[in-house]
């Protein structure tokens, strides 16, 4: 089934390039650096929608439409009063998630898509529909709504810290398909470019998205018990000063703001919990991690 879906969203990659920032990059060497943790949507990949695309903002009908047709369903078949308002439906089961979780003390909630995607398909036609063609629904819909593409260097960069020995992770708002850009790309799974599986570390997993510290805290925890490194020895890369920067730094890592795209740097300036704060480096280019570690 890895295949089928990995497939899919080879069909629907098209060539991006970054689009330049007008950020000064500050880079130096750092010396004790012994982990190397990555975002994903706008740092280690271009994100036609500057992230992952179902946060609840932001939805096309069009997409939804093609979504379904390249999935073998007809559109015909669905209920048309749900069909004309499909992306209500859509974003409406995203937000009862939310405040379910919300009320079980999450304060910054994340929906497993496939549980969003198996609700409105039990909608729209009245039946159960397998985990299979879920699946494949979702990795569909994502692919026509937020195509991505390798950020310049990424593979060289991941290659590069792998063979140097330097442990690396991944910690990004992301879903179950998620990793399948890798193979999608890069023609290897997480774990034979170099990621270490256990700190492979996504919000869905955990019902939690970034900004929450439960993620950097989990990823601390298994990096002091697996490998005896201290935060202070991890850098960890993104592009949002919020979701990444803020997040890393309470954890106690060192910080670097991935400043290589316009679609996807988050600066959050009107934020107060980001307004005193100073990643300890700047790259607008992956290649720059050359001269870090």
């Amino acid at each position: 089934m890895n295949s089928e879906l990995t497939d899919i969203i080879k069909k629907h990659t098209q060539r991006m390039a970054p689009l330049k920032t007008n950020i000064k990059s500050s880079v130096f060497r750092l010396k004790s650096v012994k982990a190397v943790l990555f975002d994903i949507y706008g740092t280690l990949f271009i994100s036609e929608a500057g992230d992952i695309s179902h946060s609840g903002s932001k939805t096309n009908s069009s997409s939804f439409f093609r979504t379904f047709r390249e999935s073998g369903m007809d559109p015909a078949s669905l209920k048309p009063d749900l069909l004309e308002n499909i992306e209500s439906v859509y974003l409406d089961e995203i937000r009862k998630e939310h405040k379910r979780l919300k009320k079980m003390g999450i304060k910054y909630p994340e929906v497993v898509i496939t549980e969003v995607w198996g609700n409105i398909i039990t909608q729209l036609t009245d039946k159960k529909t397998s985990a299979a063609d879920i699946n494949k629904i979702a990795v569909i819909y994502e692919s026509v709504s937020n195509r991505t593409f390798p950020m310049p260097g990424a593979e060289e960069i991941i290659s590069y810290l792998k063979n140097k020995g330097i442990i690396t992770g991944l910690i990004s708002n992301a879903q179950f398909y998620t990793p399948l850009m890798f193979d999608a790309s890069f023609g290897r799974n997480i774990t034979e470019l170099g990621f270490d599986p256990d700190l492979s570390i996504f919000s869905y997993m955990y019902k939690r998205g970034k900004p929450d510290s439960f993620l950097f805290t989990k990823a601390a925890e298994i990096l002091e018990k697996k490998y005896n490194i201290k935060p202070h020895e991890v850098l960890y890369t993104g592009n949002d000063m919020l979701n990444d920067i803020m997040a890393a730094d309470s954890a106690g890592m060192k910080t670097a703001l991935f400043a290589g795209d316009k679609r996807s740097l988050r600066l959050r300036e009107d934020n107060p919990e980001c307004r005193m704060l100073t990643p300890d480096l700047v790259i607008t280019d992956l290649h720059q991690i050359y001269d870090i570690i």
